[in-house]
């Protein structure tokens, strides 16, 4: 079995705040970026596999897509809220779309 090792969330986190502070230039992205990690975190923590549960194969083998799309509202709004503007403006389209557009989607991964 192949063992991966959890992604160091508050690090990262953390490592994207310093810099936000220190490169005022490049704020807006890593503030951004630092939203998308705070949301990858907590999908993570949210889905990750129970003790006991397999790991092996890659992540896209093991992605069950059906979890993920039940997600996408969620980072659309995060992207709408903190993204770049025709970033965010994207995410609403995308928002606006029926629901089966995240089906269409899923097909993408």
């Amino acid at each position: 079995m192949t063992q991966t090792k959890k992604p160091d969330w508050g690090k990262r986190i953390e490592r994207a705040t310093d810099l936000a502070g220190q490169h005022p230039s490049a704020s807006e992205v890593l503030t951004f970026y630092r939203r998308v990690l705070e949301f990858q975190k907590a999908l993570y923590d949210s889905i990750s596999p129970r003790a006991g549960s397999s790991r092996d194969g890659s992540f896209r083998e093991r992605l069950d897509t059906d979890t993920a799309i039940r997600h996408l509202p969620a980072l659309l709004a995060v992207v709408q809220k903190s993204g770049p503007s025709k970033l965010a403006q994207d995410a609403a389209e995308l928002s606006k779309g029926p629901r089966n557009n995240s089906v269409r989607y899923s097909t993408i991964f």
